[in-house]
């Protein structure tokens, strides 16, 4: 962040409720209920969120209890801990991240959307010919693999 932000919340705050904010947010504080964003929302080291966020661009280095949406892209920096499900199409996650939850790298348009015939996966059944081996190295001498690993995923 190059200049200062339109919006901090500091250490000692905490909020209750639906913060609506534009331009570049900081929270250092508390903030439980939910926060959308326009812009840049940074959760500060000390930030601590209980909340559903929805935004642009999010930089998270404290910690979020909650469901993460974005439109851009989420940053989830060192020491950041997040307990929620994510939805951006765009996530960058430095080491030393905690983070528990589903992360789905779809937008809302995409969302419902089929996917195309080359992306599905579909399963045969893999037959063993000859003296060739399993990748479990059982070796089969003629007939059809039966074990789990007789299958093989086909794009």
């Amino acid at each position: 962040m190059s200049d200062s932000p339109n919006v901090l919340v500091g250490k000692e705050c905490r909020i209750s409720g639906r913060l609506s904010l534009t331009g570049q947010a900081v929270i250092d504080g508390a903030v439980d209920g939910e926060i959308v964003a326009t812009g840049e929302l940074t959760v500060g080291q000390t930030g601590v969120v209980d909340a559903k966020i929805v935004g642009e661009r999010i930089h998270v280095y404290g910690r979020v209890v909650g469901e993460i949406e974005c439109s851009e892209k989420l940053f989830l920096h060192a020491g950041a801990r997040v307990y929620g499900n994510l939805r951006c199409p765009a996530v960058v996650m430095e080491d030393g991240v905690s983070f528990e939850g589903h992360c789905s790298m779809e937008t809302a348009a995409d969302e419902g959307k089929q996917l195309p015939q080359s992306a599905q996966t579909r399963v045969e059944k893999l037959r063993v010919e000859g003296g060739a081996k399993t990748s479990l190295g059982e070796e089969r001498r003629s007939g059809s693999s039966t074990a789990g690993t007789g299958q093989r995923l086909r794009s």
